[in-house]
């Protein structure tokens, strides 16, 4: 009976220990997946302010406001927010515009003044 009491003994103490293994294992691993949560959330919060940052630069370089000629207020607050880079490439434009535009067109767009 010696043995099978010994034998029963281990298998008890083998489930306390594993029990006990799979805690501590619990534990660690539970503590990896939060490390790991964390930074990807922190990941992802650099990732959205870059994708923030990329779209409102693309949408000033792509979208264009409608000014009409004749609105000149408008116009001069357009022209109050561009970059020099911007500012640069428009004197070239107008330009551009005076060369192609002979001395005796009219001064508005329509061809009335």
């Amino acid at each position: 009976m010696a043995n099978w009491e010994e034998g029963l003994r281990k298998a008890i103490l083998a489930g306390v220990g594993a029990a006990a293994a799979t805690a501590e294992k619990g534990h660690e691993l539970l503590h990896e997946l939060v490390q790991k949560g964390e930074s990807t959330v922190e990941e992802g919060k650099v990732r959205n302010e870059e994708l923030k940052r990329d779209l409102k630069e693309r949408v000033k370089e792509h979208v264009t406001i409608a000014v009409s000629p004749q609105d000149g207020d408008a116009l001069l607050r357009c022209v109050d927010s561009m970059t020099r880079k911007q500012r640069d490439e428009l004197r070239k434009r107008l330009d551009e515009l005076d060369k192609e535009t002979p001395a005796d067109a009219p001064d508005s767009p329509d061809g009335g003044e």
